[in-house]
């Protein structure tokens, strides 16, 4: 009886050596290819989404998507992968009428309608080379992946185009009711849509400006626009643009140098504006910024 109870003993011992080595392997496997799979997703984000994409998407990360890890045994610093991630579906439509600046010059630009995106899943192959605590990824096709894989040897699964898009429902759109009882809003609208849309020279000047903006909201109906929140009197030399409101729209004006006094004008309606700004969330919450760094003054 006492040999057969030692020989029970050894055995349990064993099974629970085995079990904890196992259990430290599968921990050290798995601390590994989380390390591996950080550093190929942020080696990846560095360059592989196109810019014009960049606003639409959150960066790829193993929240949000799929990677597989391939490897040869002859190949003990070589990885082949494979990652699944969200795009937008070339088939998405465009606005165009969109303007921006190339060498100087007006172009127009076409853009993703952010109200009609659609997403699609991607899938790239990659090699990931390690050596010397140092990695080097590099974009391979099909053909090379399928050829020179080896076994798959990791594999994790959280593809999700509700993880991977912007979320939207964070910022709301913009509405009239809404901008008439907020004025620093309504007119950080009224400013950033002028300095981008706006067919009159000075108003491009608007423009990112650092210090904010300064709005003196005149007795016959004028709103001058000045450079910095904070400008005083003796600064304020030259004339500014301005613009009047009335129940439909925004009549943007800008005085022309050296010219006895004569206007340039354009008058844009509140839906036009609205529509141009809710078109991307980007514009929605860069008003919103704009906004707390717009002063108001009455004359």
């Amino acid at each position: 009886m006492k040999r057969k109870s030692v020989y029970s003993l050894i055995l349990f011992a064993s099974l629970i050596i085995i079990l904890l080595l196992s259990l430290f392997y599968y921990h050290h496997k798995q601390e590994k290819y989380q390390q591996l799979t950080q550093l190929t997703f942020k080696a990846m984000n560095k360059g592989v989404t196109p810019s014009e994409t960049k606003p639409y998407l959150k960066a790829s990360t193993s929240k949000n998507s799929d990677i597989t890890f391939y490897k040869k045994f002859n190949f003990e610093r070589k990885y082949y992968i494979k990652i699944r991630v969200v795009g937008i579906d070339s088939k998405s439509p465009l606005l165009i009428g969109t303007q921006g600046d190339l060498l100087g010059k007006k172009v127009t630009v076409p853009e993703y309608d952010m109200t009609k995106i659609k997403y699609e899943p991607y899938t790239n192959y990659y090699t990931l080379t390690v050596k010397d605590k140092k990695t080097s990824l590099k974009s391979i096709d099909y053909q090379d992946f399928r050829k020179n894989k080896g076994r798959k040897v990791y594999e994790s699964k959280h593809y999700s185009i509700k993880n991977k898009v912007e979320s939207q429902k964070n910022v709301e759109e913009l509405n009239m009711p809404e901008l008439n009882h907020n004025k620093s809003k309504l007119y950080a609208a009224i400013i950033y849509y002028g300095s981008k849309q706006v067919n009159i020279e000075r108003w491009k000047e608007l423009t990112n400006s650092p210090k904010g903006w300064q709005v003196n909201q005149m007795n016959d109906g004028r709103k001058l626009v000045w450079r910095d929140k904070n400008i005083q009197s003796e600064q304020k030399q030259l004339a500014p643009n301005y613009f009047k409101l009335d129940q439909n729209g925004v009549d943007y004006r800008s005085f022309i140098i050296h010219s006895n006094g004569k206007e340039m004008h354009e008058y844009v309606t509140n839906q036009i504006i609205l529509d141009y700004i809710n078109q991307k969330i980007q514009r929605v919450k860069h008003v919103n910024k704009m906004s707390k760094e717009i002063k108001i003054t009455k004359n």
